[in-house]
């Protein structure tokens, strides 16, 4: 789904490159299917994730909803990393795999930090969302529409 120049791009910015990335997929438009995450309001505990079954978005709990959205696009990250790693820089390289695993540490609170950043992107880009959602038909939603986890960037 992801231009092989969006992906470099991506692994380039190293450990901004996860906000990049949620940034495109979830808050652009370019990708109707990913639009499927919103906040609302940053003091209180719930998030809204599409839900093919209801045709709408659902409440959940927003610290589930972002560990899931940030888990994804790492799995993205790493995926564009084991593709593209000969590509890069050796530095960069070497940079990208020291923030794929300090992500993976749970004792490392950058996965908490991370996760505040997409917050606020998400919740700063509501109104774009909001501005796209009500011009995607119910049926493109649903032929679009995937899990966070299932996405093939």
């Amino acid at each position: 789904m992801l231009t092989m120049e969006e992906k470099m791009s991506i692994l380039n910015r190293q450990a901004m490159g996860i906000n990049d990335l949620v940034k495109l997929v979830h808050t652009s438009g370019k990708y109707k299917k990913c639009m499927n995450v919103y906040i609302t309001n940053l003091q209180n505990t719930i998030g809204y994730m599409y839900d093919e079954k209801q045709n709408n978005f659902i409440a959940v709990n927003k610290n589930e909803l972002l560990n899931d959205l940030v888990d994804s696009r790492m799995y993205d990250i790493e995926k564009f990393y084991d593709k593209l790693q000969l590509k890069l820089e050796p530095e960069k390289a070497t940079r990208i795999k020291k923030f794929i695993d300090r992500m993976k540490n749970e004792e490392d609170c950058l996965k908490d930090l991370k996760k505040d950043e997409i917050k606020l992107i998400l919740y700063n880009n509501k109104e774009v969302i909001s501005t796209i959602l009500p011009k995607i038909s119910i049926n493109e939603i649903n032929d679009e529409v995937v899990d966070n986890k299932n996405i093939d960037l």
